[in-house]
């Protein structure tokens, strides 16, 4: 069976993966020039397989004046009157419910932890090459932990995730350095099982590695229209070809949308955008993920260095993302002084859309169109996650097209 997939990021590259694996013709097209070129490129490069709350939070409704006020600091929002911008806000807000924000949640740590089950296999392949950390996560409070966080640490420790309460001293029995620390947190949350690693580095050696078992990988090629299966055929026009398939995966995020929008088929999904810096790691630099909850960044040590990443925003012009990353460095800088040589970056400021749906979970699977897939709506989690949908997917193609 012939299988295109489009997107050449984290998950379209473990589609490829998982599809190869049961057998199938796979074509990879991306318009990038290399794999993980986009979004995948320089995630926060955590593996969060404990921390993966559904956004959607009764708690974010009190923060939403300030948000769309542009005074919170880690949310920037650009009301819109587009029709799906409304559609899909108004969703999110009906997602904003205790017992949808928890049924939501347990079905992304479900994923997750498919996905850390599945990872085993590649974290042998390509420790060293992908920079793997396995020195868990810690969630940094600047509030005591209330009833309310007790009760969501409770149910995920029903699912049988290690996660527990830590005080200061705990802390810095974990993470030593955290004792320089200008704000000092309140109490923490740690993970012992949740990892980090280079997502962009990850790809492209698995790239590499499929392309010696018959994947056919064709970079700075731009998809331009897709037609759904007719007469056991999908089509595929590019800028530079037209092929057919038995089946198309669409695993390009947000950019799904263009792709889907002449079949009449509108996808749930919102463009968040993320930033992120790259930093030599430094002494005083965690060898722990770090999450500095109410700043909304992280910090992820990845080898010989320290990735900086966070913020979500939304319809924001292209030439507010140079001050947002600036704004990330600096607060990073002042929250964590001795994380990081923050004065000589690696490379420049970088800008991920990700693609969010109202209740966090990607849409896997068939779309209703004859022959067309996704593997897209991950938001921030597409590194935690992908393994698992991607393997998903592909059992999905596998079972429906043969």
């Amino acid at each position: 069976m012939k299988v295109a997939v489009i997107g050449g990021g984290v998950v379209g590259t473990l589609t490829a993966h998982f599809l190869n694996c049961r057998g199938c013709q796979v074509t990879l097209i991306d318009a990038g020039d290399e794999p993980a070129s986009q979004t995948s490129r320089a995630n926060g490069g955590q593996l969060s397989y404990t921390f993966c709350d559904a956004m959607a939070d009764p708690q974010l409704l009190s923060k939403l004046p300030g948000i769309m006020l542009g005074t919170d600091p880690a949310f920037r929002i650009r009301p819109s009157l587009r029709a799906d911008f409304i559609r899909w806000g108004l969703s999110f807000l009906n997602e904003c419910r205790s017992k949808r924000r928890d049924t939501n949640t347990m079905a992304l740590l479900s994923l997750a932890g498919r996905s850390s089950e599945l990872m085993r296999t590649f974290k042998d392949q390509f420790r060293e090459r992908a920079a793997f950390s396995e020195g868990g996560k810690l969630v940094l409070l600047s509030q005591p932990v209330d009833q309310e966080m007790r009760r969501r640490i409770e149910l995920k420790t029903q699912m049988g995730l290690e996660i527990s309460i830590l005080n200061q001293n705990e802390i810095l029995d974990i993470e030593p350095t955290l004792a320089t620390l200008r704000q000092p947190p309140a109490a923490a949350i740690f993970s012992p099982k949740d990892e980090a690693a280079n997502a962009h580095l990850f790809t492209k050696y698995l790239a590499e590695h499929l392309g010696t078992t018959g994947v056919d990988f064709r970079y700075g090629e731009l998809v331009r229209e897709i037609s759904p299966r007719k007469n056991g055929e999908c089509r595929i026009k590019t800028d530079k070809a037209e092929e057919v398939f038995n089946a198309i995966v669409l695993a390009t995020g947000d950019g799904a949308a263009s792709l889907l929008r002449p079949h009449n088929l509108i996808l749930p999904v919102l463009g968040m955008s993320g930033y992120s810096w790259t930093f030599p790691a430094t002494e005083g630099s965690p060898s722990t993920s770090i999450t500095a909850l109410s700043k909304r960044i992280v910090y992820s040590r990845l080898g010989d260095v320290i990735r900086v990443a966070g913020f979500a925003d939304v319809n924001l012009a292209p030439i507010v993302g140079k001050e947002r990353a600036n704004t990330l460095r600096s607060i990073a800088s002042q929250f964590m002084p001795g994380g990081a040589d923050y004065d000589n970056p690696i490379g420049d400021w970088w800008q991920g859309v990700r693609a969010m749906t109202p209740n966090s979970q990607p849409i896997l699977g068939r779309t209703g169109l004859p022959g067309v897939y996704t593997n897209l709506g991950h938001g921030m989690l597409g590194w935690t996650l992908g393994a698992a949908t991607s393997e998903f997917v592909a059992q999905e193609i596998t079972k429906n097209e043969s």
